[in-house]
């Protein structure tokens, strides 16, 4: 089953974002309220999506993301950022970091359902198809 994994200082995020993220996919969900928090737990959780945020105390979005990269195991983590910050400048520091997907807050239920349809249904997509291509080799 895939995992979710969400860090954001504002609590009342991490509850929306939980919710939204086990009625639409149906699956496990974790969260932390910034990076130090998540790099912690991430090793525990195995993660196959972190949705982040930019703006934290003691370790922020981009700190973070320095640090996990150095986490071989999870290389294969998609990362998306969701966070109020649209300063171009930091957005280009993310996509040199690599990241692929950024929602920019505030956002609401459907609007942020819908974005995060088109990223997580072809990634579980092509999670099953490994999945079975695994199955049929140890068969």
């Amino acid at each position: 089953m895939a995992k979710f994994l969400i860090v954001d200082d504002d609590e009342q995020t991490r509850k929306f974002l939980s919710i939204l993220i086990k009625t639409t996919f149906r699956i496990e969900v974790a969260t932390a309220s910034n990076g130090k928090e998540a790099l912690e737990v991430i090793p525990s959780i195995e993660p196959d999506f972190i949705c982040l945020d930019i703006t934290m105390p003691e370790m922020d979005g981009l700190q973070f993301i320095k640090e996990f990269k150095k986490l071989e195991k999870f290389s294969d983590s998609t990362i998306i950022i969701m966070s109020a910050v649209g300063d171009k400048s930091v957005i280009q520091q993310l996509l040199s970091e690599g990241i692929q997907y950024y929602i920019l807050k505030p956002f609401d239920f459907n609007t942020t359902q819908d974005r995060l349809k088109k990223i997580v249904f072809p990634i579980l997509e092509e999670m099953k198809k490994k999945q079975n291509k695994l199955k049929l080799k140890e068969e």
